[in-house]
């Protein structure tokens, strides 16, 4: 069942989904008498790819998630104890660099992210 869910998650996504109509569009096309369906169906994956990757559709999808959480107030903060103590940065992987300090295989993978995060924590807190 955990694999059917992984294999069946990829098939799901959007991307997936636009090339999987791009593809029968092609076959349709190429291999059967149904060229007006091919071309309907490569003219649809083509348009949903376009509409998807203009910035004014993906705001349409994300303001409402965005409008459920306000943002952190940093003034009202320094009244409570809400103040963050840690700030969790989210990141697409890490390769291991043999031989070189863990501090500096983030500053080749981050392009010095790292050190510019560590300044902002350390400003934010000085104040």
């Amino acid at each position: 069942m955990f694999l059917f869910k992984k294999i069946a998650g990829h098939f799901f996504s959007p991307l997936s989904i636009i090339i999987m109509l791009l593809v029968a569009g092609f076959l349709l096309l190429s291999y059967t008498s149904r060229k007006k369906s091919g071309k309907l169906l490569i003219a649809a994956g083509i348009l949903v790819l376009a509409l998807c990757s203009f910035r004014a559709t993906a705001d349409i999808f994300i303001r409402p998630l965005e409008a459920q959480y306000s943002p952190f107030n940093y003034d009202n903060s320094l009244i409570s104890d809400d103040i963050p103590k840690l700030v969790v940065v989210l990141a697409g992987g890490h390769y291991a660099g043999f031989g070189i300090p863990m501090v500096k295989q983030n500053d080749i993978q981050f392009s010095g992210a790292t050190d510019r995060r560590h300044q902002n924590i350390q400003d934010d807190s000085g104040k």
